[in-house]
């Protein structure tokens, strides 16, 4: 290949899933086919480029080998080949069942190949008990699919009996519970809306949350007293919020900190389970000795305390048995949430969703605006950072004789790291554009991942632009802090949740 074409050719393949291709990129791609062969990244334009009219040019495509985003590309609609996507399934039945666990989310939606939907059933059945495990999401799933899916209804409910019909009779015994369960919960609704807890398998601590939605906290007793740990399982069960939106970004969280893995970096993430159980139903884990970070700058003076810098630091020395410890942990923590949270998009991002747990973790919740989708007043967005790092976080650091470069350096590891891996997570939101998320409705929005991760410019441009936005988070600090004490006045949460309780 001369050297000029080999350059275009590189351009052209090393470009993410949602970059168009002209005409003459596809006959470049065509021509050049031998090559796509070689080079894996090149299958998915190689495929968008094929003349599926002529037989010869399709067999020439049926001699692929592929890595697990690739195959999950290649079970797009737009790769309507069935030897295609035959071999994309049989790349993933490679899989262990931690992968498969980790992408069934997006496995589910592919809804078009009935023999992916054999290779889900074939793969949750309960040959092993992590199998049960696959079974377990894999049910609920398609459920809350049944549930909400205008089109595509029955061919989740052909999927979902299929493996109720294989998942033998244990299995099913555990989904008449869970589903027994869940309907009594909509039915106790009204009654611990009235302050009466109703104490079958639920403990004294149930009650009544203050978000607008009216959620229930509730906690159980554990059925098995020959576990470990003996304290209560604690929820919040949600009616009335569509879940789904918090279940994928969760989802992504627990990807990233895969990636980074990888990459020997451990940023601490907490992505605590959120499953979506029906129409605008589901349940979320409440997570251990954690507390908001409004509660924290509330207890001690009042709405005043979103000004008090040293509050939280003081909070984690109190409560951490090992503070160095702590303090690492927060930063790490802090470290991946800022990446994190400006790659995703996520806003709305006061007090009262970032939490923190006596450890030192520091986390995010509630993400009912991602990928750019921000609130606004009158036109004016109500964003003013790129990610939160307040001057109370930034304490946290400096009084510990942290060092600003100590954090600058993890969050750019761990932001160069998801670049490496943009294509996965562009196709794994991709995956989920049929599912009639309120913020995910077209590639328009994901269009913000390519935006923010700095698609198409080299790596020291990629590391100057995470650095200029830490520096706008720390120059504009004092905004946020005042959107926090503007929180705390109007008590949102705090204040109506101790009249409701």
């Amino acid at each position: 290949m001369p050297n000029h074409l080999k350059k275009q050719f590189e351009a052209i393949v090393s470009t993410d899933p949602l970059h168009p291709l002209s005409p003459e990129d596809k006959e470049l791609l065509w021509h050049f086919r031998h090559e796509c062969m070689r080079d894996p990244r090149a299958y998915p334009k190689l495929l968008g480029s094929v003349r599926w009219g002529k037989q010869e040019d399709v067999l020439a495509t049926h001699c692929l080998g592929l890595d697990v985003s690739l195959a999950m590309q290649l079970l797009d609609c737009h790769y309507s080949d069935s030897q295609v996507r035959s071999m994309a399934v049989r790349k993933l039945e490679t899989l262990e069942d931690d992968d498969v666990l980790r992408y069934l989310l997006q496995l589910v939606q592919v809804y078009s190949h009935h023999s992916f939907f054999m290779f889900c059933v074939y793969m949750s059945l309960p040959f092993e008990s992590f199998c049960k495990r696959i079974g377990h999401f894999l049910f609920w799933f398609l459920r809350s699919e049944i549930a909400q899916s205008m089109h595509y209804q029955q061919r989740y409910a052909v999927l979902l009996e299929a493996y109720l019909r294989g998942c033998g009779e244990d299995m099913l015994q555990d989904f008449r519970k869970q589903v027994m369960a869940e309907e009594n919960k909509r039915s106790q609704e009204a009654v611990i809306k009235n302050q009466t807890l109703l104490m079958c398998t639920q403990i004294e601590q149930c009650k009544v949350m203050a978000s607008k939605k009216k959620p229930l906290w509730l906690q159980f007793k554990r059925a098995d007293p020959t576990t470990l740990s003996k304290d209560p399982i604690g929820i919040i069960f949600k009616d009335g919020d569509d879940l789904r939106q918090d279940m994928l970004i969760l989802q992504i969280l627990l990807i990233m900190e895969s990636i980074w893995e990888t990459e020997s970096l451990d940023l601490c993430l907490l992505p605590y389970g959120c499953i979506s159980t029906g129409n605008r139903i589901g349940m979320i884990e409440i997570v251990k000795d954690a507390t908001t970070i409004a509660n924290i700058q509330q207890s001690v003076v009042g709405s005043t305390g979103a000004f008090k810098d040293e509050i939280l630091h003081q909070w984690l020395r109190d409560k951490c048995v090992s503070e160095d410890k702590a303090v690492e942990r927060f930063l790490y923590s802090c470290g991946g949430y800022c990446v994190a949270t400006y790659v995703l998009g996520i806003g709305d991002r006061h007090n009262d969703n970032i939490m923190i747990t006596e450890s030192g973790n520091l986390f995010h919740i509630d993400f009912g605006h991602i990928l750019g989708n921000y609130k606004s007043f009158m036109g004016i967005s109500k964003e003013w950072v790129p990610f939160v790092l307040t001057p109370d976080f930034l304490h946290v650091f400096f009084y510990e004789n942290v060092e600003m470069c100590v954090f600058q350096d993890v969050c750019v590891k761990a932001y160069l790291a998801l670049r490496h891996h943009t294509n996965l997570l562009i196709i794994l939101f991709s995956m989920m554009l049929m599912t009639g998320m309120p913020q995910l409705t077209s590639k328009e929005d994901i269009e913000y991942i390519r935006e923010a991760l700095t698609v198409g410019r080299s790596e020291e441009d990629a590391q100057r632009h995470l650095l200029d936005q830490i520096e706008i988070c720390r120059e504009k600090g004092w905004m946020v802090q005042i959107n926090w004490f503007v929180h705390l006045v109007l008590g949102i949460k705090q204040g109506v949740e101790k009249r409701s309780t």
